[in-house]
């Protein structure tokens, strides 16, 4: 699945530069102010990889099957042409909405990384904190860094009871019922 999300990537960036337009940095591939439509087709390409990545989670919840594979491998490619298209814009722009923007986008890619239970959003978004940290921080960017780390580490241990926390504030959504299971069965409920 890895594959043929990237074969599309290459097919649909190798039309767009038929007619002339080649970035001359590569940044600009993610760059929203970059020259050409590169940025716009690598959030549209990552956008439609996440649909389809999430069609097979949500078709294989227990993660049993191949489906949960391919989802998985179009879960790598989706999250980093998604978190790299709008977390280079904002950090190319360099004001401190931006940098704030950056964060909160992050914080809900987090988010939403515990609530799909896909951990490929939350590591996409961790180079663009460290970066932010050196460059807002300069001297002190190893404290935010290591607090980084601790966070993740933190994260990683409690995934599980903060998942189950955050699923169950969620009201009911659509697909809520079809995403990995969140909650602990006792032996007296019956499994579903």
């Amino acid at each position: 699945m890895a594959l043929i999300a990237l074969g599309t990537f290459a097919t649909a960036f190798g039309f767009v530069t038929l007619g002339g337009t080649v970035p001359t940095d590569p940044s600009d591939l993610f760059l929203l102010t970059g020259e050409g439509p590169f940025a716009i087709l690598t959030m549209v390409l990552g956008i439609v990889g996440l649909i389809v990545a999430l069609r097979f989670d949500m078709s294989d919840p227990h993660r049993i099957t191949r489906r949960a594979a391919s989802g998985f491998w179009l879960h790598v490619i989706a999250a980093p042409a998604i978190v790299n298209t709008v977390a280079l814009s904002l950090f190319d722009v360099g004001t401190v909405m931006a940098q704030l923007l950056l964060v909160g986008f992050v914080a809900l890619m987090a988010i939403f990384a515990v609530v799909i239970d896909r951990r490929s959003f939350l590591v996409s978004g961790v180079g663009y904190i460290v970066a932010l940290s050196i460059t807002v921080m300069e001297g002190n960017a190893f404290l935010a860094i290591l607090l980084l780390g601790v966070g993740l580490v933190l994260l990683g241990a409690k995934w599980e009871v903060l998942r189950r926390n955050l699923m169950d504030a969620l009201p009911h959504f659509p697909g809520k019922d079809r995403l990995p299971p969140w909650t602990l069965m006792t032996s007296e409920e019956p499994a579903t």
